[in-house]
């Protein structure tokens, strides 16, 4: 206790991609590094090297190297990974068992993946999550769809008034204007024509108009030409100036035969002109133009209905083949589950009879459910470690050493089922001791023979299990404390496990008690 192993720890997560920060540093003016050598060619890890993009050997080495800036790095093969891509790997490589995973013992996520690893689902669990995310992708587009829908519902009945208004109305760019000219001279007929008629008079219809006055003055100008060429210019100019007014006077003429009262034909272009400035006036625009997008703008919001209308039953009929996808993915996976949660359940119950609690009944109880992100089922743990009283939630009936021996039953179970290379037991015998430590240290023999187990542990007897010790100490000089491990030769190893057993006093009989507990843990 004391000793550093949190530290030993410490540098595990980091291998497996935990986050980091300067104050792991031993020496925080200097890079610090953490290297773990993985013995990976039996393991089938090629495939999740060739996702991440990493170089596969079949020995890994993973470096994580922790600068005084903050900045982390890490490496696999000396080549650098994402933390994502090493915590990916990790996972593939190490269990560390904490005391938080007893914590976990009463969640139904690790339930349910323990029970998934037992019946040799997890393949069948990823392709139901796949199933599953595409089933619940496909109902959230189709509720925006709805709510979509039913917003432009709501606005239907509206957006088509306003659609069939402006397109009732003819628009055409322009049109106003001409309007308003074409009305403003039908208005002002009357006016006009006996304006018209006024000039007419004066410029050549009069006893004395225009024209025939002119006339004379052309006559006279012309007479005296033949006193020479100004007034023989000036002549001309009067010519001009008649024959433009005659020419004037006929266009006069022309317009006073074009222009017509029409009470009816006004009316129709004073109603036609409050139609488009009420319009105009309405969508506060100034130009025909404009309308004419709004209608198109109406146009497409009605069409975006019909559209969604479409698409709501294209993606009602996706859902249907992707929950009939689901169901028969999860009916298929709730039928492996069901089928070995009685084996489970019984080898459960014999280890922890083994571990020392002899009324030990363990039970998994599968519930159906609606869709959930890990299958059709709710899964529960249920125990109980005295005699006549029934199997309850385990986190109402396990005590802290039940928990711990309940967590190692469940180790021991699926470390035959996988293939982890490493596990990690942080004290897991704490509250143990005598012949259930024995026991113990005996399971974790048994799985160290297809996985490289660690035990940290204050227990002589689970010491004494182990085919190789390790020592962690702290040493001290005059400035700060150094934790420091090292492997143990056979005499020092006896010699620990003595002062495990008696104290640091220990005598000839507590070594040799350590010496005969070596030699029993080993035939």
């Amino acid at each position: 206790t004391g000793a550093g192993k949190s530290i030993m720890l410490g540098a595990v997560a980091l291998l497996l991609g935990e986050r980091a920060d300067t104050s792991v540093l031993f020496d925080d003016t200097s890079k610090g590094i953490i290297e773990g050598h993985f013995a990976i060619g039996s393991y089938a890890l090629q495939a999740l090297f060739e996702e991440e993009d990493m170089e596969y050997e079949e020995w890994c080495i993973i470096r994580r190297e922790l600068s005084p800036n903050g900045r982390s790095r890490a490496f696999v093969n000396d080549s650098p990974v994402r933390l994502e891509s090493l915590k990916r790997l990790g996972e593939q490589l190490m269990d560390v068992h904490s005391q938080h995973q007893n914590l976990a013992l009463g969640d139904q996520k690790f339930q349910i993946h323990v029970l998934d690893v037992y019946a040799d689902a997890l393949q069948l669990r990823a392709d139901y999550g796949l199933a599953y995310q595409a089933w619940r992708k496909g109902q959230k587009s189709l509720e925006k769809l709805n709510a979509l829908a039913a917003e432009a519902q709501r606005d239907r009945e509206y957006n088509q008034f306003m659609f069939d208004e402006l397109d009732s109305a003819k628009l055409r760019d322009g049109e106003l204007e001409s309007l308003e000219a074409e009305l403003l001279i039908l208005e002002g007929a009357e006016d006009i024509r006996e304006k018209l008629a006024e000039v007419l008079h004066l410029m050549q219809d009069g006893e004395f108009n225009a024209l025939a006055l002119l006339g004379q003055v052309k006559h006279s100008l012309q007479q005296l030409s033949k006193y020479g060429h100004s007034f023989q210019a000036l002549a001309e100019r009067l010519e001009s100036a008649y024959i433009e007014l005659d020419d004037l006077s006929e266009s006069l003429h022309d317009e006073a035969d074009r222009v017509e009262v029409d009470p009816e034909k006004t009316q129709l272009l004073r109603d036609r002109v409050d139609t488009l400035q009420r319009l105009l006036n309405k969508h506060q625009v100034r130009s025909e133009a404009e309308l004419i997008s709004i209608r198109a703008d109406y146009e497409q919001k009605l069409l975006d209905v019909a559209n969604l209308d479409e698409d709501i039953l294209h993606w009602e009929h996706k859902i249907a083949l992707a929950h009939k996808q689901l169901q028969e993915i999860g009916e298929e996976l709730s039928t492996k589950r069901k089928q070995v949660a009685p084996a489970l359940a019984d080898e459960i119950s014999r280890h922890c009879r083994a571990l020392g609690m002899p009324n030990a009944s363990f039970t998994v109880q599968i519930q159906a459910q609606p869709p959930a992100i890990f299958g059709l089922d709710q899964v529960a743990f249920l125990f109980s470690a005295n005699k006549g009283v029934a199997p309850a939630d385990i986190k109402q009936v396990a005590s802290g050493g039940e928990f711990s021996r309940l967590i190692f039953a469940l180790k021991f179970i699926l470390a035959g089922k996988t293939s982890l290379p490493t596990i990690i037991f942080d004290e897991i015998d704490a509250g143990i001791s005598g012949e259930i430590a024995r026991k113990m240290a005996e399971m974790m023999r048994e799985m160290g023979k297809n996985h490289q187990v660690i035990a940290i542990t204050h227990l002589p007897q689970m010491a004494a299990g182990g085919e190789r010790h390790f020592f962690v100490y702290k040493e001290h000089d005059e400035s700060r404390s150094y934790s420091k491990i090292r492997a143990l030769d056979e005499e020092e190893r006896i010699r620990e496990i003595a002062g495990m057993i008696g104290g640091e006093r220990a005598g000839e009989a507590v070594v040799q008690a350590a010496k005969d507990l070596l030699q029993d843990m080993r035939s």
